[in-house]
């Protein structure tokens, strides 16, 4: 006749012979160490295909006149609070990506994309609160048999 196979109170099929280690009880006095709260080293936030209207290029045809560019802006945060706080004050607005996006679109005529791009690093980089910044840019109207040209810089807080 076969040995049975039993099931313990944590539901595991014990097999005759095997050997079950189980977990020490606590005894009174005993030091359980607590969790430990959990604290954020850094935090990524973003803006995914933003779409922003520059006067941008180097032909003459894209001169004196506005054309779409979509942004995807990705920033690191430095973060030294708790995971529970919910405070708009301690993290970075979206809106503020989106309005520093703009109003750099729309201060000037750039060339290339790529000047436009590492400016809006820089200005994005004066918080002092962001350590690092990746921004992917795509020009939807720079090749007409391709679905955008694009740049992607990544610039970090030296």
């Amino acid at each position: 006749m076969k040995p049975s196979n039993s099931i313990t109170e944590l539901g595991v099929i014990m097999r005759p012979g095997m050997y079950v280690r189980r977990a020490k009880k606590s005894v009174e006095g005993d030091n359980i160490p607590k969790e430990k709260e959990n604290t954020i080293s850094n935090m990524k936030i973003g803006i995914k295909q933003l779409e922003i209207q520059a006067k941008i290029g180097v032909y003459n045809h894209e001169k004196n006149v506005t054309q779409p560019l979509f942004l995807d802006i990705i920033i690191t945060i430095d973060q030294n609070h708790k995971i529970e706080n919910d405070d708009l004050s301690t993290t970075i607005d979206y809106d503020t990506l989106w309005k520093s996006a703009q109003n750099l679109a729309d201060s000037a005529h750039f060339n290339l994309i790529e000047t436009y791009v590492a400016k809006l690093g820089n200005i994005i980089l004066n918080d002092t609160r962001i350590s690092h910044v990746t921004i992917n840019a795509q020009k939807p109207q720079a090749i007409k048999s391709a679905q955008a040209a694009f740049v992607s810089i990544e610039c970090a807080r030296s």
